[in-house]
């Protein structure tokens, strides 16, 4: 059954990245362009705002300027010296701003100082805005902060971290996997079974995950990566994947609702995030427009789940179909307040890759401690945790086997179905014809059954649980368990267990077996849905957001939405003909376009179809609207260049394939890197580069040009100098060109420049050389040779 899907786009906002706590303009102006995309699409948002943020009048200014009665205000949750000082707590930090989770996170301090520190927090965000926040969020939180900042400050919703592992020093693996829950009173992380441990305030999970390739990236081979909406990193780009994203919280059957968080910290700067930001909010704006998607902030949602939900739900997450034509795996997650596990399909063998248990009195390990050290950790009660317990030979996996041969079975295909209850899931996974393993998730179970017809040959099966480092005792039907000194217990019903080495086997004594997750039998009958959800569900269900209300006055002075073209920068050979195809995303307006490089008008040319291109060029475009503010203008630049017969380099680039698709080929592919370093356009390497290029042929040359490109957080620096040879004999060569090209102290934090040399020389080869600064990175792109 398909349900709604619920999506917060929400920004957490810093004044500074730096330790010193200085003003970045690059910061500010992400967030500006940020605010300004989604009022072109009239698209509500949550803005988190750090403390510094809070107190900064630029952000106050700007922020105040532009939102409306949709957006949300909230509070991000990291701590700073001007905090720590203010609350007369012991700033650990070894600077103004110190993003080491032992310092600028609230785990870092006793419970009586986060207060302090939440209650500083709080006075100065209500002395600029006349309010408390209503949520709070951070990549790490603990739960004192949390319950302290619903009970004192009215506080409604939170945000934590998508499952990773050890990015940053933050490790969650193992909680509820997308949407929302009720978090234990002892633990952040997981969601309480009752009522009495519950604190009622939703925690949503950040950044949009991936449903197969978040949880594959650290046990599956060429499968590393990070797969989420971000659009500072490669999928959040992809429209190709941003599309299926959104596909499988629209279009996929699932129970409870569909959710997805968007939006982007503002300390990637603009040239790193802007064009898949741009792409992401046109694609939400047209979900939305046919109803797909509810857009919202995260105060909203928050109200809404605690409408909805007495305690926290069983909710899917499923991918039948993969993006990634090279696994082409299909997944469903299931998570309800007991346990989250996972199935995957993958060419035509169904296993259990995930398996956690969820106990309420499991204690965080930050409940009444700080943390020393800079490696956070935030888990649940593991049955199968593939991310720890895999190994180079062997993936930690549970599979289902043929009990006779002691082979993994292999089927067919899978589906899955939600049931009217919307707690029970099904997974059917056709075996062969005539069997079929159905697999009922119900709230705090798992029950297992092979359907086989009369003429079907009759098969015993069971299943393996190929790795059980927590064991400790079976007893009877359980399997007990013991993870960091707690104690928990899987009980099997209708089966027998068996340890065998470090592997389980569980035989069922019929055809069907259930694994339980909870030893207390009661707490399944509690009822998460709300008294006045139960009264008319339906009605509450088929709830939409309302269309939203153009203020004629307020778009008047909103920016029409830039076009999109074809290109962002394009080298030809010349005898080549490029077409440059522009896409407008605004209603009731049209294009207008030059190709010398100038800023077009209405008096320029009118776009209606693809232009040929033959010649070096800069393309300049606008919408133009009656009544509406032009948008900002959009450019492609176009460059000729001679064919190049080979192109060959000692260096060694660096192993990524975002920064290295083809070696030294990389130079001559005809594409031009741009701001975003992950474009994969942009070919890197630490060492000395040296490429030297064959042109197959004498050539008159008059130019040579090669991209570069500095981004001072991220680590590519400008190197020492740029060196162009000529040759044409392959073995003497004749510097033409050399320039320093090393970063100045007052350089953009990111920009790209193009190392221009105009010569005059017969030659048949070319050869570029670039030393890097210190151990800097040299970030370089397409080499492009002028001449006859």
């Amino acid at each position: 059954m398909k349900k709604q899907a619920l999506v917060n786009i929400y920004h957490f906002i810093r004044k500074s990245t730096y330790n010193d706590g200085i003003f970045t303009q690059e910061d500010f102006d992400t967030l500006k362009n940020e605010m300004e995309i989604l009022k072109q699409h009239q698209l509500p948002a949550t803005y988190a705002l750090k403390h510094d943020a809070v107190v900064d009048e630029r952000y106050t200014a700007l922020i105040k300027s532009m939102i409306d009665e949709k957006d949300e205000v909230g509070a991000w949750w990291e701590i700073t010296k001007e905090m720590a000082d203010k609350a007369g707590v012991t700033w650990k930090g070894c600077d103004v701003i110190d993003l080491h989770v032992k310092a600028g996170y609230s785990l870092a301090y006793l419970p009586e100082e986060r207060k302090k520190l939440l209650d500083v927090y709080m006075q100065d965000f209500k002395a600029v805005y006349g309010y408390y926040p209503k949520t709070i969020g951070s990549w790490v939180m603990d739960i004192v902060t949390f319950e302290y900042a619903k009970e004192k400050y009215g506080v409604v919703g939170g945000a934590l971290c998508r499952d990773q592992k050890g990015i940053d020093g933050f490790t969650l693996w193992g909680g509820y996997v997308n949407g929302a829950y009720y978090p234990s009173k002892v633990n952040e992380y997981i969601p309480a079974q009752t009522h009495d441990m519950q604190v009622d305030m939703p925690i949503f999970k950040l950044l949009g995950p991936d449903p197969i390739y978040n949880f594959e990236a650290e046990v599956r081979q060429g499968a590393g990566g990070i797969y989420t909406l971000e659009p500072a990193w490669t999928c959040g780009q992809s429209e190709t994947w941003v599309k299926w994203l959104f596909e499988c919280i629209t279009e996929e059957e699932q129970l409870g609702y569909g959710y997805t968080q968007a939006g982007q910290e503002n300390s990637f700067i603009w040239g790193n995030v802007g064009e898949g930001f741009e792409m992401q909010m046109r694609h939400i704006a047209a979900l939305r427009k046919v109803n797909k998607i509810r857009v919202e902030s995260l105060r909203d949602s928050s109200l809404w789940f605690k409408r909805k939900y007495q305690l926290t739900p069983p909710v899917t997450y499923t991918a039948t179909t993969d993006w990634n034509e090279t696994f082409d795996l299909k997944t469903t997650w299931y998570s309800s307040r007991f346990y989250r596990s996972s199935l995957m399909l993958d060419r035509g063998v169904l296993s259990i890759r995930d398996l956690y248990i969820f106990d309420e009195a499991y204690a965080s390990r930050y409940l009444n401690d700080y943390i020393d050290n800079n490696e956070s950790v935030f888990d649940a009660l593991p049955i199968l945790n593939a991310c720890y317990w895999s190994t180079k030979e062997k993936r930690a996996s549970i599979d289902f086997i043929n009990t006779e041969t002691g082979e993994v079975i292999k089927g067919i295909g899978v589906s899955f179905e939600g049931q009217e209850d919307d707690k029970t899931w099904i997974a059917t996974w056709q075996i062969e014809e005539g069997t079929k393993m159905v697999i009922t998730h119900t709230e705090d179970a798992m029950k297992f059954e092979l359907n086989q017809e009369s003429h079907a040959e009759p098969m015993a099966w069971g299943i393996r649980i190929n790795t059980l480092p927590v064991l400790k005792s079976i007893q009877e039907h359980k399997l007990v368990c013991e993870h960091e000194n707690f104690t928990y217990a899987l009980t099997v019903e209708n089966a027998t267990c068996m340890q065998v080495e470090d592997q389980v086997f569980i035989t069922p004594t019929a055809q069907a077996c259930t694994l339980i997750m909870s030893q207390k039998e009661n707490l399944k009958e509690l009822e998460v849905f709300s008294e006045d959800y139960l009264k008319d569900a339906k009605a509450f269900d088929a709830q939409v957001e309302a269309p939203v209300a153009i203020d004629e006055e307020k778009i008047k002075n909103v920016k029409l939405i830039k076009p999109v073209l074809s290109h962002k920068a394009k080298v030809k050979q010349y005898d080549e003909v490029a077409y440059c195809t522009m896409m407008n995303p605004n209603e009731e307006s049209t294009i207008y376009y030059t190709i010398n490089g100038e800023e077009p008008t209405e008096e320029d040319t009118l776009y209606t179809a693809p232009i040929a291109i033959s010649e070096d060029c800069v393309v300049k475009a606008r919408a133009f609207s009656k009544g509406r503010l032009a948008s900002d203008t959009v450019e492609a630049k176009y460059f000729n260049t001679l064919p190049v017969k080979s192109i060959t380099s000692p260096t060694k680039f660096d192993d990524r394939k975002v920064f290295n698709r083809n070696r030294a080929n990389d130079l001559i592919d005809g594409e031009k890197g741009s701001l975003n370093y992950v474009d994969n356009c942009w070919l890197i390497t630490t060492d000395l580069l040296d490429v030297t290029l064959d042109l197959g042929q004498m050539r008159d040359l008059t130019g040579i040009n090669i991209g570069l490109m500095q981004s001072k957080r991220s680590g590519p620096y400008y190197p020492e100098y740029i060196t162009f040879y000529t040759s044409q004999d392959g073995e003497n060569f004749e510097e033409v060109f050399n320039q320093n090209v090393q970063a100045e102290s007052g350089d953009p934090d990111i920009e790209i420049k193009d190392i221009v040399a105009t010569i005059n020389k017969q030659a048949r080869y070319v050869r570029v050389k670039a030393k890097p600064y210190k151990f800097y990175f040299i970030f370089a792109d397409e080499i492009i040779v002028q001449g006859k």
